[in-house]
Formats: structure tokens, C-alpha cells, sequence
């Protein structure tokens, strides 16, 4: 439809150009004494229009060429984000495909290319910061990799790289790159069953991160991996109120830390301070109920309070039993 219109407009012009050329007897003199030249109107026009086109396409042509090595210089530049962001999905690719030694040599080689670009000062259309922010990414790749190949000493060498372009950078990209890199250094703590480490890792993020589902899943497990039931238990009940784990896991994984909780206790005393620190709902679980109030027999405790224990349990059972007689009749 753009192109009938243009051929529309052309003829238009045409036609215009003819009518008015056509009924056109004027003349244009020219005096050069002794001599003396008579030209007509349109020739006189045509010759004007075509000494300025000519005149501009001759300016523009030297401003090309003035311009070339500058546009040459732009283009070296663009062909380096180009490779650079090539180099950044391929890494990544290749590290989610379990290409991990791949993934390594991809990002070594967008690192390279990297800089270049930052020695050069070549980032046509990159500000510093954002080179920062893909090389942090870049090593923060290269790190996971090397974790995979349990490369420990390239794995450390890249989180120090990418922690100090994390530095270089704003303070929101800054965060962003910090948790991350805290979050990576975590994980990989509690694959060489250094939950200690891990722990100290954890310690050093702020509260806002420290909550976080992910961090919360790293806390239980390091807490497990040491044995500390009491301290784990706390860390599932808060992802329990994420929503991180379905109703049964989230059962099961309570029940069994809560009586690993109670078979820690090696005095009556403890075990009473640990029951009172359970939630209600935890206290009328049978099971648990059940086997907190043997313990509490076998460490030398009150029968009564024992009895205390189990009767809720009890009354609720027996309340349920009559309903469901009732419901049957």
C-alpha cells in the first residue's frame, strides 16, 4: 500500500513539473563582458538544484571519510558486545546442560574479550557498571562450573573475581551480586559437608536475605549435617510457613526432628523445657505425645505429668471415637 502511494505521488509531481515547465517562457541572462548567455528558466533551475545536490553529496562524502575511523572503531566494538553476550549465553547454556567443562571455557573466553573491552575503554553502549555486573556473572558461571569438576582452587579464584567486579558496582547491583555470590558459597560449603562454614556464610548475609526460601533450605540442612535438631527445628517450622514443602513433607520432617529432639534429652528437666517450647498442634500429635511421655518415664520424670501429656490426646481421640459412633447409629 506504501509503495502505490509513493508511484501516486511521483506522478503527481510529474505532472505538476510538466504543466508548469511546459508553459514556462521565461529566460535567464547571464552577462560575462564581453559575452553575454541566455539560458532558459527550467534549465536555469535544473542547473541550481543539481549544483546543490552536488555540492551536498560532495560534503557528505568527506564527512564519511572523516568519520570512517570512527565508525570502524564502533563497529571492532559492537562485534566485541556481540561476542561478549554470545560468550554469556553460551556459558550459561552449556552449564544448565551439564556441559560444565564447556561452560568454563566459554565464560574464560567472554572473560578475555571482557577485558579487552575494559582496558580498551572500547564498551560502545556499555557503561562500566554494566561491564562489572557481566563479569561478575561471568565468574559467578565459571565458579559454578568449576564446583561441578570439583575444581576447588578455580572455584575460589572466581568467587574472589566476582565479589571484587561485585564491589565496582551500584549499590542495588552490588547487593544482587553479594547475595548471590553469599547464596553459591553456601551451597557449595555444604557439598564439601562443611556445615560450619556454612553457617558462617549464612551468618554474614542480612536479615531480608537470611529468610529467604532458598537460605532457609540451606540453614535446615547445614543445622541437620551438625546435629543441632533444636535450632533446625525453628528453621523448618519458618519454611513450613513459606509454603516450601507439601502438607506430608511437612509433617514428616517435623515428626522426625521433634524425636530426635526428645531423644537428645539426657534429663527430665530438659525434656519438660523442650515440650513447653513445642507448639500445640505438635503436642497432640499421638505419636509425638506418646513418645515424649515414655522418655519422660524413662529419665525418672512425674508419672503424673506424663499422664498430663497424654490426656489431651487422649480426650481428643476418644471426643473424635463417640462422633463417629454417633455418626454410624
Amino acid at each position: 500500500m506504501k509503495t502505490a502511494f509513493w508511484f501516486l505521488a511521483l506522478f503527481a509531481v510529474a505532472v505538476a513539473s510538466s504543466l508548469f515547465m511546459g508553459a514556462q517562457q521565461g529566460l535567464v541572462t547571464l552577462f560575462f563582458p564581453p559575452y553575454r548567455v541566455d539560458v532558459s528558466l527550467n534549465l536555469a533551475l535544473f542547473l541550481w538544484v543539481g549544483s546543490v545536490a552536488l555540492i551536498y553529496a560532495i560534503f557528505r562524502t568527506f564527512g564519511v571519510l572523516i568519520e570512517m575511523p570512527s565508525m570502524a572503531k564502533r563497529w571492532r566494538a559492537q562485534q566485541r558486545e556481540r561476542a561478549l553476550q554470545r560468550g554469556v549465553v553460551e556459558s550459561l547454556s552449556l552449564l544448565l546442560a551439564g556441559r560444565f567443562l564447556r561452560s568454563q571455557k566459554a565464560a574464560s573466553k567472554a572473560l578475555a574479550i571482557l577485558r579487552t573491552m575494559t582496558t580498551t575503554h572500547t564498551g560502545e553502549g556499555l557503561e562500566p557498571s554494566e561491564l562489572h555486573h557481566i563479569g561478575s556473572l561471568l565468574h559467578l558461571i565459571a565458579a559454578e562450573a568449576a564446583h561441578s569438576l570439583r575444581d576447588h582452587a578455580a572455584r575460589e579464584r572466581h568467587l574472589k573475581s566476582a565479589s571484587a567486579s561485585g564491589a565496582q558496582l551500584k549499590s542495588q547491583g552490588q547487593m544482587v551480586l553479594q547475595e548471590a555470590s553469599q547464596l553459591m558459597a553456601t551451597r557449595w560449603t555444604l557439598a564439601d559437608h562443611d556445615p560450619q562454614g556454612a553457617l558462617e556464610w549464612l551468618n554474614q548475609m542480612g536479615p531480608g536475605v537470611a529468610r529467604r526460601t532458598l537460605a532457609l533450605r540451606l540453614r535446615l540442612k547445614a543445622q541437620r549435617l551438625m546435629g543441632d535438631n533444636v535450632r533446625a527445628l525453628d528453621t523448618a517450622r519458618l519454611l513450613s510457613k513459606h509454603g516450601a514443602f507439601s502438607v506430608a513433607v511437612s509433617k514428616s520432617l517435623m515428626s522426625s526432628l521433634i524425636l530426635a529432639c526428645l531423644n537428645e534429652c539426657q534429663d527430665a528437666q530438659h525434656l519438660r523445657t523442650l515440650w513447653s517450647a513445642f507448639e500445640r498442634q505438635e503436642r497432640l500429635t499421638v505419636e509425638l505425645c506418646v513418645r515424649a511421655s515414655q522418655k519422660l518415664l524413662d529419665l525418672g520424670g512425674e508419672p503424673q505429668m506424663a499422664l498430663e501429656w497424654v490426656t489431651p490426646v487422649w480426650k481428643a481421640r476418644y471426643c473424635a471415637a463417640r462422633t463417629a459412633a454417633a455418626d454410624f447409629t
